[in-house]
Order: structure tokens, then sequence, then C-alpha cells
């Protein structure tokens, strides 16, 4: 059956079926207790992925929290200013994952959804996302805009800690 491809346009090609993100847990299956991975053996439909349930590293704040949880932690801060449609914010997210728990208890790692928390960008001048600021002392000491890889993350912290 042919699918629409757009205004006008049709195609016969099939529908390909949608591309899974990590953490995405839409049509997921539960785990059996105690299992992490997958497991065909004690699987009603092996096709499916199985939940899995896990803490994030990073910390979330809003406008209401965010001189709270930012500008007056004892430790440093790298905030990201980030947006669910964004490309490029996706594609760092599991960098920063990994860096929070790397520097866990040394620095914070905590995102910022602009769409839903105007305010604190818009204090920051922030224009372009991701936009990743670093704090200390509650005091911006550096910032970067755009994506880039968990190796050149890593390095802006560490030169800026």
């Amino acid at each position: 059956m042919p699918r629409w491809t757009g205004p006008g346009r049709r195609s016969t090609a099939p529908a390909r079926p949608p591309t899974r993100r990590a953490g995405d847990r839409r049509g997921c299956r539960p785990a059996p207790a105690g299992l992490t991975g997958p497991d065909p053996v004690h699987s009603s439909d092996p096709t499916r992925p199985l939940c899995r349930s896990f803490a994030m590293a990073t910390q979330h704040a809003t406008d209401a929290d965010f001189d709270s949880v930012v500008r007056q932690s004892d430790t440093p801060v790298v905030v990201d200013f980030w947006a669910e449609w964004c490309g490029p914010c996706r594609q760092i997210g599991p960098a920063l994952e990994e860096l929070a728990t790397e520097y866990d208890g040394r620095v914070k790692i905590v995102k910022v959804n602009v769409d839903e928390n105007p305010d604190a960008p818009a204090q920051l001048g922030v224009r372009g996302i991701p936009a990743l600021f670093l704090f200390k002392d509650g005091q911006v000491v550096s910032n970067k805009i755009g994506a880039a890889p968990k190796a050149s993350l890593k390095a802006w912290i560490d030169e800026n800690v």
C-alpha cells in the first residue's frame, strides 16, 4: 500500500519501523526481577526490548530551583541548556550522563529544558542550544555552545574546574 511522503507525493516503499533512542521506554516490556539485559528465554516477545530502570546521573533544574541547585552549590556545576527537539542536544546527552557518573561528588551536571524553563537561559543570554555553562562559587566560569565529543567536554570541564 502506498504511503504519503510529503504533500502530493507517494512512495511504494514499505514504511520503516520507528527508530529507538537511548532511554526510550515506549513499547518495552517489564524485565523479570533481577534481570538487567535482554533475556530471550523468559521473554514473551523477544522482539520487544526490556525496560531498564536506572537512575539518571544528571540532575534536572527548573526556573524555580535554578538558584538553589546551581548558584548555591558547594561543588562546581555544569549546566546543559537543551530541548527535546534539538538533535545536537540529544547527541551529547549520553556523554553528559557518563561524565556525571565519572565526576560524581566533584562536579554536578544539571540539565535545564529551555522550552519548559525559559527564564534561566534568558538571564544568561542563551541564544542557541546546546549551551553548556560551568558555574563555580555561583559565578559563570566558562561556557561552550554546540555539540562536542565526550573527550572534548571532559577536557573543557577539567581545564575550568
